[in-house]
C-alpha cells in the first residue's frame, strides 16, 4: 500500500496474534544481511516480519522462498575449522512495503507465487487513532481472535485426513489446510480457492506488466504471430527500445 495505509501497524497486529514480541506487538525487523542472520531470526521467532521494503534483492528472495516451504542452513561453527552447525526452519513470513501490488516488492516469480498479496487502502483521518488508544483495544480483542483461529485449526485437524479435496494449486498443502478449516472461517466453503486463484493471477499479471518484454510477447501471441527465434527477435526489436 501507499503511505498512510497502516502497513507496519497491521503487520504488528498480525504477528501479535500468534507470536507476541514486546509491548504493543513490536517485532518488525529490517532485512537481514545474509542467510546466517535470516536463519538466526527464524530459529528464535515463529513469524518473520520484515518492515518497509521497497524491493527484495534476488538473494533474499531466494532465501525467503526456501524458508517459506522449509530449508536448512549449514555453517562453520565459530572458532573451529571443520565443525558445522545445522539449522532447519519453515516459517510464515510477513513483508510490507510501498507499492501498488505485490510484484512491486517481490519481483521474482518464485517468491510471488508463494505469497498472499494484500493491498491496503489509506486510513481516513477521521478514524486514525493514536497508538496509546489503539493497542489497548488490540489487546482486548486479540484473545477472541486467537480463539477463533484455534477453532479453525481444531476443525482442520479433524477434517483433513478424510477430506475429499478438489484439484489443488501450487502450495497444495497450504491450500488443503485452509480448505479443511473453511467451515470455521467467516466465509462460505469454496471461497478460498476462488480468491486464492484471483490473488495469484493478479500478482502474476502485475509481474508481467512490469516486464519490458512480456507485454510485447503477449501482443504477438494474441495476433497469432509465428516464426523462428530470429524472426521473433527482429519483431521484438521493432516493438521495444534497446
Amino acid at each position: 500500500g501507499e503511505q498512510g495505509t497502516g502497513k507496519s501497524t497491521l503487520a504488528r497486529i498480525l504477528r501479535l496474534l500468534v507470536d507476541p514480541i514486546g509491548e504493543g506487538g513490536v517485532g518488525l525487523t529490517r532485512p537481514p544481511r545474509d542467510d546466517r542472520d535470516l536463519f538466526a531470526i527464524a530459529a528464535n521467532t515463529h513469524v518473520i516480519a520484515l518492515d518497509n521494503l521497497t524491493s527484495i534483492p534476488p538473494e533474499l528472495s531466494d532465501s525467503l522462498s526456501a524458508l517459506a516451504t522449509g530449508a536448512g542452513l549449514q555453517a562453520r561453527r565459530l572458532y573451529s575449522d571443520s565443525d558445522l552447525t545445522a539449522t532447519y526452519a519453515r516459517r510464515p513470513i510477513i513483508v510490507n512495503g510501498i507499492g501498488s501490488s505485490g510484484s512491486d516488492i517481490a519481483a521474482r516469480p518464485d517468491l510471488l507465487d508463494r505469497a498472499l498479496c494484500v493491498p491496503l487502502a489509506p486510513v481516513p483521518d477521521s478514524i486514525r487513532a493514536q497508538e496509546a488508544d489503539l493497542w489497548p483495544e488490540v489487546r482486548r480483542i486479540a484473545p477472541g481472535v486467537l480463539a477463533d483461529l484455534l477453532d479453525a485449526v481444531s476443525l482442520a485437524l479433524r477434517r483433513l485426513p478424510g477430506l475429499q479435496l478438489p484439484p489443488l494449486p501450487r502450495m497444495a498443502d497450504f491450500a488443503a489446510w485452509v480448505i479443511a478449516a473453511e467451515p470455521a472461517l467467516p466465509w462460505e466453503e469454496g471461497t478460498f480457492l476462488r480468491v486464492y486463484a484471483e490473488n495469484r493471477n493478479a500478482a502474476t499479471g502485475a509481474l508481467l506488466e512490469a516486464d519490458p518484454i512480456a507485454p510485447h510477447l503477449q501482443r504477438l501471441a494474441e495476433e497469432g504471430w509465428t516464426g523462428t527465434p530470429s524472426d521473433l527477435l527482429r519483431a521484438l526489436e521493432n516493438m521495444t527500445s534497446e
